[in-house]
C-alpha cells in the first residue's frame, strides 16, 4: 500500500506539500517507554465500511472500487455538492496528473468515468493513454484500502483493516487525518493508519471547537 501522497512535485520534496490537515507547524510528540504521547483530537468515527480492495489491476480491474459507488448518485454531501462528487475526487485522493504521465501533481482531481468505462476501442490514442494514466492512480490510490463512511456522513480511504467504530483523528503537526482504535480495558489507543475524508484535508477540521487530548499510542 502507497503512503498518501507527501508533495505535488513527486521529485522535490521542497515543493508543496499535498495536503495540511493537522496543522502548519510542527506536532509536539514524544516517545515514552513504549509508547508514543502526541496531542490531537476526534474529528469523527467510522460508521460504515466497504470491502478493502487488495486486487491489482491484472487481476481485479476496478471491480471492488465499482462497489464502493453511491447507489443514490445525488445524495447531497455534508460539505456541499454530491455524494457521487465526492466519491470521484476520493477514489485518487483529490490528487491527479494534470498532463498525461506528469510528476507534477495537482489538487481537486477526480475519476472521469466517461472515458475510465469506455471500451478501450472507442477511444482515441490520447484518451486511451489517459485512461491507463487514470487507473493506474485510482488503483495506487485504493490498493490495501477501503472506503469508509463517518457518522456524520463523510467518506474517505481508510487502512483496510480499519473497522466500524474506529476513530478519524487530528493529530498535531500531521498533514494527513489518522484511524486510531480505542483499547479495550486502557486508556491507550492502536494506530491503525492514514486516512482520506474528502473535504478534512485543508485544514477545516482546525476550526472544530472540539478539544485537544493526549493520544498514548501502544
Amino acid at each position: 500500500m502507497y503512503a498518501f501522497e507527501r508533495y505535488l512535485d513527486v521529485h522535490d520534496f521542497r515543493s508543496s506539500r499535498a495536503y495540511n490537515a493537522g496543522s502548519n507547524g510542527g506536532g509536539l510528540a514524544k516517545i515514552d517507554d513504549r509508547w508514543l504521547r502526541v496531542h490531537g483530537f476526534v474529528l469523527d468515527s467510522i460508521e460504515e465500511v466497504y470491502p478493502a480492495c487488495y486486487h491489482n489491476l491484472a487481476t481485479g480491474g476496478l471491480l471492488i472500487e465499482q462497489q464502493w459507488r453511491p447507489q443514490n448518485e445525488m445524495e447531497p454531501y455534508p460539505l456541499g455538492g454530491t455524494i457521487m462528487e465526492a466519491f470521484n475526487h476520493t477514489l485518487v485522493a483529490d490528487i491527479g496528473r494534470p498532463v498525461i504521465a506528469s510528476d507534477i501533481l495537482e489538487r481537486g482531481m477526480k475519476v472521469d468515468w466517461a472515458v475510465v468505462d469506455q471500451d478501450p476501442a472507442c477511444l482515441t490514442s490520447e484518451q486511451k493513454q489517459r485512461r491507463s494514466w487514470m487507473l493506474v492512480d485510482i488503483k495506487r490510490t485504493t490498493f490495501g484500502r477501503r472506503l469508509i463512511r463517518t457518522k456524520a456522513g463523510l467518506i474517505g480511504l481508510g487502512p483496510g483493516f480499519a473497522e466500524v467504530g474506529d476513530l478519524v483523528c487530528v493529530l498535531s503537526g500531521g498533514h494527513v487525518l489518522y484511524v486510531l482504535r480505542k483499547k479495550k480495558q486502557c486508556s491507550r489507543y492502536e494506530f491503525v493508519g492514514e486516512c482520506y475524508v474528502h473535504g478534512m484535508m485543508d485544514g477545516e477540521a482546525l476550526n472544530s471547537s472540539t478539544p485537544q487530548q493526549e493520544f498514548v499510542i501502544a
